[in-house]
């Protein structure tokens, strides 16, 4: 570096951001999957109209995630005490901030987060779904 130039510089090499050359299957083996366990408690005194109004922005914002990817599959406990779903994000720290952070309950939310990975006998890996 006698010019204060490397010399990849000097040939006339300068590094850009390269495009994202991975496949679908590798860029879905890079996001994460979660189980999430929700239970949501309406604070005491809360104005009906405010908890209508929020559960009704909740379900919109459900299917968005749903239909973003981020969302698979959301059950409710046969006890009816909380929810658990099956949610992906590329990390739990964006699934935490960015998609649950989202929700419109979230304030009334507590969660339970559980990363998974497949199972090698995992039935949906042979072909085996519902």
């Amino acid at each position: 570096m006698q010019d204060g130039l490397s010399a990849g510089r000097r040939r006339g090499l300068v590094r850009f951001a390269r495009p994202d050359r991975r496949s679908p299957r590798q860029k879905r083996d890079s996001v994460r999957e979660f189980i999430v366990e929700i239970t949501t408690t309406v604070p005491e005194g809360t104005d009906q109209a405010e908890v209508e109004r929020r559960w009704a922005a909740e379900a919109v914002r459900i299917q968005e995630l749903a239909a973003d990817g981020h969302l698979a599959r959301l059950w409710r406990a046969a006890d009816g005490t909380h929810t658990i779903g099956l949610w992906s994000a590329l990390s739990q720290a964006e699934l935490e901030q960015k998609i649950i952070g989202t929700l419109p309950l979230r304030s009334w939310m507590a969660i339970r987060i559980t990363p998974v990975n497949p199972h090698p006998n995992d039935p949906a890996r042979f072909g085996v779904t519902e």
